[in-house]
């Protein structure tokens, strides 16, 4: 065979690479002429929601306003939720269709928020905005430099603060030392009762809160004061064995209640015990406006002490600060008591009589009886009269 030179060589080269380009060129224009589909068209750029403000901050019970842009569609209408809830609701605050939203009256746990606004054309778009709810509340309380006498209410106010709408609700405690043992009630509405007896220390501590927020709070210091007055009416002097009627008044301050219980009890330097006599309390009552007063029984010794005086002691358990004192000289001499002093019977019936002889030795006695009753009464009372015999 025959080789090629370099000229031919080259010009064979080039006639190939021509023919290679043609028959592409031609394969394309067949292409075309056959009828071959276009590329299909781009997507449609995706929904997209802004709210502004992105952050933000609103006082309890207080308004903001939110806006909401839907791009890449014609529909731009949103619907609003707060946490998840549509429109929101009194515990999170509400949200209207305009996006005005009102922060609740109480403080939310956490005290933020996150609002959406979900597109009405796709609702698998959305867009958020957070908001912190604040407190701006501060309170007041009126009287604040109280003293309530015994069993005695007073009234407390507080007034809430706040550049917004919040709750204005408060919560009312008791505190203190003396509370373990009574420091006095306060209700719902404020209203505070000192006990009727007077705690050790003679205080209170009383706390408004704030139901919006409970970090905001407001503490006055309750004095619980004990003005009644307290007297004992006695004799100067009692028969050695005679009885006595002695009382006592406590009065209290007008508008107050302080406990009416006393305590009594007898001394003497020359007597202790029942050596200085014998109390028996028989009644309690009311007096005039609210007074009460106590009477008692007082039966001397059957002999005069010596020294012959025995004081009367009673002390109010309302405060025991609290006594009255009457000084009683037990005079001696002869005297009797029967017992019972008065007695009722039937016809035909009989009673045992007793009589005790005091201050002397002579205990010799005659009874007599009074026989002024009508015979022919069912009944009959009297009382049996003994006369010392000799």
């Amino acid at each position: 065979m025959r080789s090629l030179s370099p000229s031919s060589e080259k010009t064979s080269r080039t006639t190939t690479a021509v023919l290679i380009a043609l028959i592409a060129e031609g394969a394309w224009t067949i292409g075309c002429g056959a009828g071959g589909a276009s590329p299909p068209p781009p997507p449609p750029p995706a929904i997209e929601v802004t709210v502004k403000p992105v952050t933000g901050s609103v006082v309890l019970g207080g308004h903001a306003t939110l806006t909401a842009t839907v791009t890449n569609t014609t529909d731009t209408a949103v619907s609003w939720s707060v946490n998840g809830a549509p429109g929101g609701n009194a515990t999170l605050g509400t949200i209207t269709s305009g996006g005005v939203y009102t922060a609740p009256a109480d403080l939310p746990s956490p005290p933020t928020v996150q609002i959406t606004a979900t597109s009405h054309a796709d609702s698998t778009k959305s867009g958020i905005g957070t908001l912190a709810i604040t407190s701006d509340i501060t309170l007041s309380l009126t009287p604040n430099t109280p003293s309530v006498e015994l069993g005695a209410t007073q009234t407390f106010q507080t007034t809430v603060t706040s550049s917004g709408h919040p709750d204005t609700s408060i919560r009312w405690s008791l505190s203190g030392p003396a509370c373990t043992s009574g420091c006095g009630t306060v209700d719902t509405s404020g209203n505070y009762t000192a006990p009727r007896s007077l705690p050790s220390p003679a205080s209170a501590t009383l706390t408004a809160q704030s139901v919006a927020d409970p970090s905001k709070q407001i503490s006055v210091v309750v004095s619980i004061t004990s003005s009644f007055s307290l007297r004992l009416s006695a004799p100067s002097s009692v028969p050695a064995g005679g009885t006595a009627t002695i009382v006592a008044t406590l009065t209290p301050v007008p508008g107050s209640n302080p406990s009416p219980a006393l305590s009594w009890a007898l001394s003497g330097p020359g007597c202790s015990g029942s050596s200085c006599g014998t109390l028996i309390v028989v009644t309690t009552q009311s007096t005039s406006g609210n007074s009460v007063a106590d009477s008692a029984k007082y039966t001397a010794p059957g002999t005069a002490p010596s020294p012959n005086t025995v004081t009367l002691t009673v002390t109010s358990q309302a405060d025991p600060s609290k006594k009255a004192q009457a000084t009683m000289a037990i005079q001696p001499g002869v005297s009797v008591n029967v017992s019972p002093s008065t007695a009722t019977l039937a016809a035909n019936h009989r009673l045992t009589l007793s009589a005790q002889v005091n201050g002397t030795t002579n205990t010799g006695m005659i009874w007599t009886r009074d026989r002024s009753a009508d015979a022919f009464f069912q009944r009959i009372r009297w009382p049996f009269r003994p006369r010392l015999r000799g």
